[in-house]
């Protein structure tokens, strides 16, 4: 015991001051080009395991690492990312080394008995075992029980169709058979302001980066890109968004740092690079692989897509070919409108002629705001433009809302740094004015706290029948 406790006392205890000053730098030095040297391992390491998956059949490159690979496949992963993260090149700079650092800082060395997440049989959903298996795919996806299907998100199977249909809702969209006659599959978590999170919105992909920051797209090779997938729209159950059944996202992130953002929240819960601007490239193929509900015929918010509910797509900061293939896809699919909301409505016009599906929406959520969105609406293309003053911070006036079909209004729900908040009802009541004499349509939302009797919920693409008085209640003469 007397020698451990030798050990364990610090060995320069009675060194001079002045003398530790210098060990203290020379053996940060030291401990700095150990770190560097590394990390330039870790990136040999990495750029091999790269050029080796590309050399390997498709099908054949997990078989390959388990074979010749005398780590864990976390590992392994790890290092091909740190290749390819344009943040760890410069390795004279301390801010690099800690990026590439952090990067490692998850992995452990060890050997291949590591046990890793099992791997899942795409036809049986049973874990891969040596044999022969060349499709595998990531344990995020969802196997439907009933028919052990895959599927990219949470379903339900219809037991008299047998088809599935993408969200818990009260019937199948192929035989509208109701809920109480089909199976109920489980779903994913559902964040505090009730937005659902389905699997096909996190940034996991089995064959590579699901994602790409501004910067790592600008040096992504095109090969390396994955754009074609099963991936589909997320369905939309709250009544948060009733005027749109579906989400979309194929950019992630903003920079405007509002502070009641929910987004925010969510991304910063779920998403491995949080809020910052991302592209995910095989969520482009969704408009493709979606099919509109045979409902959408009688109502149109089953063709409705909420594009960017995750983002500002036409924010500054993302880049223009980013907005341009965004732009593209939608007028490849004009079975769908696509609902946009930005609070940078000028630059909108930088994309040239906006297609009928593409419907335009800006946030005003206080007066500053106003000015912008009358001068960008004022030219505004596309099909049916709105205005969404949520949250309502300020009274807000208008000098003409006849630019805008519709007129969403609502407070703010709580957020992790802000409280819920319904603005007064004079604010409400005068905007709900200026709205009216401008013959838009207009949407209260439930975070108004108005209650069913008087909250509006007008579509644009739909009539709405005045309240009538009951015949009951008319007296002295009233018509």
């Amino acid at each position: 015991m007397s020698a451990i406790a030798k050990n364990t006392e610090n060995p320069l205890a009675d060194v001079a001051i002045d003398e530790l000053a210098n060990i203290a730098n020379n053996a940060a030095k030291n401990a700095e080009d150990g770190m560097a040297a590394a990390v330039r391992n870790a990136i040999t390491a990495g750029n091999a395991l790269t050029a080796a998956k590309a050399q390997c059949k498709h099908g054949d490159w997990l078989r390959w690492l388990k074979e010749n690979w005398g780590f864990s496949r976390q590992l392994a992963h790890r290092f091909m990312k740190l290749a390819n993260d344009n943040r760890s090149c410069n390795l004279e700079s301390a801010e690099s080394v800690n990026n590439a650092l952090r990067i490692l800082s998850d992995s452990v060395s060890c050997n291949g008995e590591q046990s890793d997440p099992p791997l899942l049989n795409v036809s049986t959903g049973e874990p891969v075992t040596d044999g022969d298996v060349d499709v595998v795919c990531d344990q995020q996806a969802f196997t439907c029980e009933t028919c052990h299907e895959q599927f990219d998100n949470p379903v339900w199977h219809c037991v008299k169709c047998e088809k599935h249909w993408t969200e818990n809702i009260e019937s199948c969209d192929y035989c509208d058979t109701i809920a109480d006659h089909a199976e109920k599959e489980p779903f994913d978590v559902i964040d505090e302001v009730g937005s659902r999170i389905s699997r096909s919105e996190e940034p996991i992909d089995a064959d590579g980066p699901g994602f790409y920051s501004v910067d790592q797209w600008a040096i992504a090779k095109e090969s390396d890109v994955v754009w074609e997938s099963p991936k589909t729209f997320n369905r939309q159950d709250t009544s948060s968004i009733e005027w749109a059944k579906w989400s979309w996202n194929p950019i992630t992130g903003c920079k405007h740092d509002c502070p009641y953002c929910y987004a925010r929240d969510i991304a910063n819960r779920f998403y491995e690079q949080k809020f910052e601007p991302s592209i995910y490239p095989s969520r482009f193929a969704a408009p493709e692989n979606t099919r509109v509900p045979d409902r959408a015929s009688e109502d149109t918010s089953y063709r409705n897509v909420f594009t960017g509910s995750m983002a500002d797509i036409f924010g500054r900061w993302v880049p223009e070919d980013w907005v341009e293939m965004v732009l593209a896809e939608v007028k490849r699919a004009p079975q769908w409108n696509f609902l946009f909301l930005t609070k940078f409505p000028q630059r909108v016009h930088e994309f040239g002629e906006l297609p009928e599906n593409a419907w335009m929406g800006t946030t005003v959520d206080c007066q500053d705001r106003v000015d912008n969105a009358e001068k960008a609406f004022a030219k505004m293309g596309g099909g049916i433009k709105w205005l969404s003053v949520e949250p309502m911070l300020t009274p807000i006036q208008f000098s003409n809302l006849e630019m805008f079909d519709w007129v969403v209004i609502g407070g703010a729900s709580r957020s992790s740094t802000t409280p819920g908040w319904v603005p007064p009802i004079d604010w409400v009541v005068d905007l709900h004015k200026q709205a009216r004499d401008s013959k838009c349509a207009i949407y209260h939302k439930d975070n108004l706290q108005l209650g069913d009797e008087l909250r509006l919920r007008e579509f644009p693409w739909e009539e709405s029948e005045p309240r009538q008085l009951p015949e009951e209640l008319k007296y002295l003469g009233i018509k």
